[in-house]
């Protein structure tokens, strides 16, 4: 099909007249930071310890071990200010809180 039997659609009146726009200016304006994210992971009930759960609890912790360590909060540093560097972080531990049988 030929440019000029094209059908528009939406009309392009008045594109040149949209202005650009302009970068976002970011500050930190002094509120708290996580230099070092650490996670506690909870399982809480009797679920996490039955099929098809029990399974998910290892590749649940893996995630966490992964991410904190990854490229992904390195990309993360970016937003480190004077006296507060954002770096990797850790999985601290995890529990499967379950009830007690009577």
């Amino acid at each position: 099909m030929a440019a000029e039997s094209a059908i528009r659609i939406v009309p392009l009146h008045g594109v040149e007249a949209v202005a650009p726009v302009a970068a976002p200016s970011l500050t930190y304006r002094g509120g708290p930071l996580l230099a070092e994210a650490q996670v506690f992971v909870f399982f809480w009930g009797d679920a996490w310890a039955q099929d098809p759960l029990v399974g998910i609890v290892q590749q649940i912790n893996s995630f966490f071990d992964y991410v904190l360590t990854s490229p992904l909060i390195d990309q993360l540093a970016e937003y480190s200010v004077p006296g507060t560097t954002i770096s990797h972080g850790a999985r601290v531990g995890s529990i499967e809180l379950t009830t007690a049988p009577p």
